[in-house]
């Protein structure tokens, strides 16, 4: 029985798990088959970070298969395998153009059509959007295509905008909410009747539909959307559930009330690691050598902005209210109109800024203090007509009351891509070394409460607007306040002191300014002294002041009347409860400064050194992202960095980011160069860069100018140079052209040399072949032979040298018996000299003779430069460039006659008479005689008239020199101390003594001695290497010139004897141990001296004992550290007798 019983249960339970068995093959064999989506992507057609289509479609899959029963499936391009189209329910692309992609050839055609008969849902993001079919319109509900709007704008606009929704009730809108985002939204999409818009953003034109719904009308459904050109976008939720809702609409899955999930978690998800930036990093090292200055504008007065055209031509505007234009074509400058402004303290013509439309409308923006009322500020549009500024087109858009006579007044503008116009406004509140916060009656001014930290109040601000061609303005997206009664709604950022300039980045959306801060006494116990600041606004905010400083350091409120400090203000809940804020009492909470720096050396940002501060923003500069490379653009190093500058330190440096907007690294920018407060860098069409300077004063400077400096890339052409040994002599002379001193910038290359000898009579004189660098030739003829090299590298690239010799006369010789060269002189000694010459032609004419072609002049110079003794003027005209390519410097000499007349000699007959520039000019292109003697100027038909201009206004240039003239052999001339001669003398000057001995007949000799005052600044070195010139307000020294570690400066012919030691007035900034070391000759030469400096705070005198016998030489002062880090300024230097 028991046996029975259990046979019974074995069966019965095989029989179960027969049935349960089958019942499970049932289940398995109907369960519901998952909705495949093919994701189809593209190659990258844009910069990095956006157009990324392939890790879009990517990151889209991820989020699209968080929902239940879905399969996406990626595809780099149409899919070659058809096994791939297999049981596809939905296609999605995120590429270039979907209709192209599909078109490609007949069999992408025969399966797409195939697709779309079994109505397969459509989804297209961004540019595959694009076509010029209206049959997308039917399988899209809609089409985008590039054309022109107005000026040079296409029917695009990047902007940061409001994501607002047009149909909540839709699924496509569930579980997200109305959002701000930057992007590019198309203009002019071209829609089906029956498509059905679900999102809109604002744009250029106004409200843009930017994401829409189809049910097309042989079945299946379509979503589109225009939005999606930045990678960044993807950190947003709601974008996202945007995207994920309206795929997932198209395959019929119902969208939960949360809408669909969209979870990211990892960081490559959403930004991948850039596979350029090894490429970028590695493509171009930065070399110094190769950035070229091309000075453009050689003289203006006070230039504050610029704007570049794509052509070259550069305008830009003065503060005393004129609107002034360089054309790159013609290298001319004229002025095109002025507007009435009042010029003065801060005030004056300050911003400037081009519309977009400009090319067809001639719009601008101007940002002045009227003439007629001078306790306003102004922003008007105006417009060019026929070349000239129209004063009655001005549209008045915005206008605001102020203290004009009060500083602090901002002023820059930058016109957006997207058509909105940044203005950076100052406090309009006086300097103190207390905080600016002063509530008691009549002491307004003094209340930085009442202006930047007032919500109601439109200075010490970056305002955002955005100008209509009515002349109006509205409000763009994204300001910090809507219009009430207690708020501004053009506020973009508050709490900022004096945003002088202030820039976009494209690719971001981020805002970036300078705003100069505050030197508060730091013994008053209110808080710091305060630091110079550069923001990075990622959206509007308040920036702090006069609450906060730097990374948000509090200060204490002052009480001026116990005068003694009060309670901090609280950074987490600021509250503006001064009795002059019109505005809102609780205030955002402040963003703290992206960089930011004091007067001594931060400990942060060490590259930025010391000393007085004005801190501004150049231009953000995207190599990876640059459509069209030039051969003169910035360097590839610098990709992903925006420029900044300090109008009083003379420095520019650059800030590299990384891909979140961060830093890594600070570098100079040409730290060997001395600008000369730099107060606008714009970056050209050719991405080149200009730089405006205002020049070494506050104002009214005349040697403003602005350049533009290039990268000069590849092969460098040879530097051509020629001496001749004897200079002249009687015929036959036995002559020797020297070419061996010409070199190659690409050290690397080798050079060849083509010679040609020029006779009296005009012939050219044959010569032997593969001559070399030197020439050896026997002129037999009286007259003046011409000599020219051309010097060429391996590559075919040459340059030019000329000279001419007089034959048939030996040359005469002239020396300066005293001064020696390179001695030293007190302010106000009587300097005797005496002169030695010797004229073959006159073997009888007595050693000590008083002839009547003998001249000793005295200059006083800024410093001395060998061969160029002349006011720094290596950087100060392209005049000068253009010079040294012809024979200019052959026939003429600067301070002395020659074959022609001095260059100072011309300048002093016609720099006062202006209406002569244009017959000199002439006279170059054309040559002539007969004003000078019966030398033969050569025509220069290869320059142009308006380099010729430029040339005559370098020699005019030269009646700006100091300078006495004597003709005897023996006699003195009074040192600079109150006289004719003492211009600068107390910041160390160099009289330079020239005694030039011309007999006539194309024949003359020349020497020079130089001489410098025993005290030096350091800023008139001869040259420098790695160092940089800053301006050390604070401490009242002036320019100084800052070491970074093993720079250097030298000072040519210095001589030492009767030097016992140099005094150097320096200050360390670090604790790092730094020796200064003088060196003869070269940075290794022998060692003069040196001395460890010490530690402490501020300037102080150390010496370095001089090793005597050193003689005449030229001088190196090093420092040396171990620590790259150490930084060192070197105020002056006192070369010290013998007492």
């Amino acid at each position: 029985m028991i046996s029975l019983l259990l046979c019974l249960r074995v069966s019965c339970i095989s029989a179960m798990l027969w049935a349960v068995a089958t019942f499970s093959l049932f289940v398995l064999s109907s369960a519901k088959p998952k909705i495949k989506i093919l994701i189809i992507s593209s190659p990258v057609d844009h910069g990095y970070g956006t157009h990324m289509y392939e890790h879009e479609g990517k990151l889209l899959a991820k989020c699209l298969e968080q929902t239940s029963g879905v399969e996406a499936v990626t595809s780099y391009g149409w899919p070659k395998d058809p096994a791939i189209l297999k049981d596809v329910k939905g296609l999605v692309f995120y590429s270039k153009s979907a209709f192209d992609l599909m078109m490609a050839d007949s069999v992408s055609k025969i399966q797409a059509n195939a697709l779309f008969d079994n109505k397969v849902g459509f989804s297209c993001i961004h540019m595959s959007t694009l076509s010029t079919d209206d049959k997308m319109i039917d399988l899209l509900g809609a089409r985008w295509y590039f054309k022109q709007l107005q000026g040079e704008r296409l029917n695009l606009d990047v902007r940061m905008t409001d994501i607002v929704q047009t149909d909540p009730g839709h699924p496509v809108s569930r579980g997200w909410k109305d959002f701000k985002m930057r992007d590019e939204i198309y203009l002019s999409t071209i829609f089906h009747p029956k498509a059905k818009p679900l999102v809109k953003a604002e744009a250029f034109a106004g409200d843009e539909v930017v994401a829409w719904t189809f049910n097309r009308e042989k079945g299946g459904r379509s979503f589109g959307t225009t939005l999606g050109h930045f990678h960044q976008t993807f950190r947003t939720e709601s974008f996202r559930k945007l995207l994920v809702n309206g795929i997932l609409w198209t395959v019929n899955v119902k969208i939960p009330k949360e809408g669909a999930p969209v979870d990211i978690s990892k960081k490559e998800d959403i930004l991948p690691p850039n596979p350029r930036a090894a490429a970028i990093a590695a493509a171009e090292p930065v070399d110094e050598s190769r950035f070229e200055k091309q000075v453009l504008v050689p003289a203006c007065n006070d230039p504050m902005q610029m704007a570049v055209r794509g052509n070259g031509d550069v305008y830009f505007i003065e503060r005393n209210g004129k609107l002034r234009l360089y054309e790159a074509k013609t290298k001319e400058v004229k002025t095109l109109g002025s507007v009435p402004v009042y010029n003065h303290g801060e005030v004056g013509l300050l911003g400037f800024a081009l519309d977009g439309s400009f090319d067809k409308t001639g719009w601008l923006y101007l940002f002045f203090c009227p003439a007629e009322n001078n306790t306003t500020m102004r922003l008007s549009r105006f417009a060019l007509k026929d070349g000239r500024l129209d004063l009655q087109s001005e549209k008045k858009l915005l206008d605001y009351a102020g203290d004009t006579n009060n500083g602090h007044q901002g002023g820059g503008l930058h016109m957006c891509f997207d058509g909105s116009l940044l203005i950076g406004t100052g406090d309009n509140t006086n300097h103190m070394l207390e905080l600016p916060v002063d509530q008691r009656v009549g002491f307004e001014k003094f209340d930085a409460l009442r202006t930047s930290a007032n919500t109601n109040s439109l200075r010490g601000k970056i305002l955002r607007i955005r100008p209509m061609p009515d002349g109006t303005y509205t409000i763009p997206a994204g300001n910090l306040f809507g219009r009430t009664d207690s708020t501004r709604a053009e506020i973009f950022a508050m709490g900022v002191r004096n945003g002088f300039r202030v820039v976009d980045d494209f690719t971001t959306g981020f805002i970036y300014w300078g705003d100069v801060g505050q030197n508060v006494d730091p013994g008053l116990g209110i808080g710091p002294n305060s630091y110079d600041e550069i923001n990075q606004a990622r959206n509007a905010g308040n920036f702090g002041w006069p609450m906060f400083t730097g990374p948000n350091e509090a200060y204490r409120a002052w009480d001026f009347a116990a005068k003694k400090p009060g309670a901090l203000f609280n950074v987490n809940a600021p509250r503006n409860q001064s009795r002059n804020n019109t505005g809102m009492v609780a205030l955002p909470k402040p963003v703290p400064a992206f960089i930011y720096y004091p007067s001594t050396v931060s400990k942060k940002f060490p590259t930025l050194g010391s000393g007085g501060r004005s801190a501004m923003v150049g231009p953000v500069y995207h190599w990876a992202e640059i459509m069209f490379m030039s051969d003169v653009m910035m360097p590839a190093a610098y990709d992903n960095s925006i420029f900044i500058y300090d109008w009083m330190r003379n420095w520019i440096q650059v800030v590299k980011l990384d891909w979140n907007g961060e830093i890594r690294e600070i570098v100079p920018f040409m730290p060997s160069h001395n600008w000369r407060k730099p107060i606008d860098l714009k970056l050209g069409a050719d991405n080149s860069l200009y730089v405006a300077e205002m020049g070494d004063s506050w104002e009214n400077n005349q040697n403003s100018q602005i350049s533009r400096v290039i990268y000069r890339r590849g092969n460098r052409p040879p530097v051509a140079a020629l001496s001749v040994t004897p200079k002249a002599g009687k015929n036959p002379l036995h002559i020797t052209f020297d070419a061996t001193t010409s070199y190659d910038k690409d050290v690397k290359d080798a050079l060849t040399y083509k010679w040609k000898l020029t006779g009296p009579d005009g012939n050219e004189i044959q010569l032997p072949q593969n001559v070399g660098a030197q020439l050896k030739s026997t002129l037999t003829k009286k007259g003046i032979y011409v000599a020219e090299v051309t010097v060429v590298d391996n590559h075919g690239a040459s340059a030019k040298a000329t000279l001419s010799v007089p034959v048939g006369r030996e040359a005469p010789q002239v020396r300066l018996i005293e001064p020696e060269n390179g001695d030293f002189y007190d302010l106000g000694q009587k300097i005797n000299y005496q002169v030695a010459v010797k004229n073959y032609d006159k073997p009888k004419q007595k050693q000590n003779a008083v002839p009547p072609d003998v001249t000793v002049s005295a200059s006083v110079i800024k410093r001395w430069m060998r061969n160029t003794a002349i006011d720094e003027l290596e950087d100060v005209s392209a005049g000068l460039q253009l010079m040294r390519q012809t024979t200019c410097f052959s026939c003429h000499q600067v301070n002395s006659q020659s074959i022609g007349p001095a260059y100072t000699a011309v300048a002093a007959k016609y720099a006062a008479a202006p209406g002569k520039r244009d017959e000199l000019a002439k006279k170059i292109l054309s040559g002539g005689s007969g004003v000078w003697g019966n030398a033969l100027m050569p025509p220069h038909p290869q320059h142009s008239l308006a380099e010729a201009r430029q040339m005559v206004n370098w020699i005019l240039y030269m009646s700006h020199l100091s300078k006495q003239t004597k003709s005897d052999i023996t006699n003195y001339f009074t040192a600079p101390n109150d006289g004719l001669l003492n211009r600068l003398s107390k910041s160390g000057n160099v009289l330079a003594i020239s005694a030039v001995y011309n007999p006539g007949q194309g024949s003359n000799a020349e020497v020079t001695h130089v001489l410098r005052s025993r005290l030096q600044k350091a800023v008139n070195y001869s040259a420098i290497y790695g160092a940089r010139v800053i301006e050390d307000f604070d401490s009242g020294e002036g320019k100084c010139v800052q070491f970074d570690a093993n720079n250097s400066i030298s000072f040519q012919d210095v001589n030492l004897k009767g030097i016992v030691q140099l005094k150097l007035r320096m200050q360390k900034l670090t604790k790092s141990e730094v020796t200064f070391e003088a060196r003869a000759g070269q940075p290794n030469g022998q060692l003069i001296g040196s001395v460890n400096l010490p530690n402490g705070s501020g300037y102080q005198d150390v010496n370095i004992a001089v090793k005597q016998g050193i003689g005449l030489h030229d001088i190196f002062l090093i420092a040396k550290s171990t620590d790259k880090h150490a930084v060192t300024n070197l105020s002056s230097i006192t070369f010290e007798a013998v007492k």
